[in-house]
């Protein structure tokens, strides 16, 4: 069966989201649709969507009324019964995934499509409590003691408060993947066993047959997390588990305890900017080689 590719985001902040755009642009031939789940009621952000929107026919907008001030991670759960379609591939990406690898949207649909038997395919995630202990014991992160993982997210482990609260352990973990990117060494991340997790994790990258969430969506009151529903409810519930693609490899910039400290006292961002730029012109010297 050939499906359509869509990408969806809860949206959004302009500022981590346009990075992740040019990455979309650059994959544009492979997704179908990019869909904005406008989740903000910030004017500048508001008038960024509409922009790219009326600009880029494959962009769409998807509006909920009711969403009160906006921003908060409470209101995506009534997004979810907009991706139900029996033709479609769904990759949700949070709106500061502010890095993705030349073939993450090769490596993870191809990966959906082979493992039917899986719920959600989680992405490769730098900066995620679950994927960060991976990294560690694949060697990507050797921080001579400083990167405390456990297996659990960092949700749900005190153990893993860390990565969850402290902007200044974020940078560093940052700081190791830029490293790892500037001396082509970011295959230190990828694994290629499969990995099934049932546990609580950090959807900052996940991915789904419509047909799936079909049968299991079910419209959800806003006191529900939509985190807890995806990971751990619908695992218990219907025996469905969930795999990590670790060749999908993919950054994301902050959890919100993080965020000050990312935002305002570095230059990470900048950074990612950088190495955006450094994508697309490899993606334009291939494309002028294949043509």
């Amino acid at each position: 069966m050939s499906y359509k590719i869509k990408v969806v985001t809860p949206s959004g902040r302009q500022k981590t989201q346009s990075i992740l755009f040019d990455y979309i642009l650059m994959n544009k031939y492979i997704i179908d649709e990019y869909i904005i789940w406008v989740n903000t009621k910030v004017e500048s952000d508001l008038e960024w969507f509409n922009c790219i929107a009326s600009k880029y026919d494959f962009v769409k907008l998807i509006f909920k009324e009711d969403i009160g001030k906006g921003g908060e991670s409470r209101y995506i759960s009534s997004f979810f019964d907009t991706t139900t379609n029996d033709d479609s591939i769904y990759i949700r990406l949070d709106d500061d995934i502010v890095f993705l690898d030349e073939y993450f949207f090769r490596n993870i649909i191809d990966f959906r499509i082979r493992n039917p038997e899986y719920f959600l395919i989680f992405g490769n995630i730098v900066n995620n409590g679950t994927c960060g202990y991976l990294h560690k014991i694949c060697g990507a992160l050797n921080a001579k003691g400083e990167l405390k993982l456990g297996y659990k997210d960092s949700t749900l482990n005190k153990s893993m408060n860390d990565l969850l609260t402290n902007g200044v352990f974020g940078e560093k973990l940052h700081k190791i993947f830029i490293n790892k990117f500037n001396h082509n060494k970011l295959k230190d991340f990828q694994f290629t066993q499969n990995v099934i997790c049932n546990k609580r994790f950090s959807i900052n990258c996940i991915c789904w047959f419509g047909k799936d969430m079909a049968k299991y969506y079910i419209p959800l009151h806003r006191s529900w997390n939509e985190e807890k529903f995806l990971t751990e409810v619908i695992v218990d519930k219907y025996k469905r588990s969930n795999c990590i693609c670790g060749e999908a490899l993919c950054v994301h910039f902050a959890f919100g305890p993080q965020s000050n400290h990312m935002y305002n006292n570095t230059n990470l961002l900048e950074e990612y900017e950088f190495i955006r730029d450094c994508m697309i012109h490899t993606h334009q010297t291939k494309h002028e080689l294949k043509v």
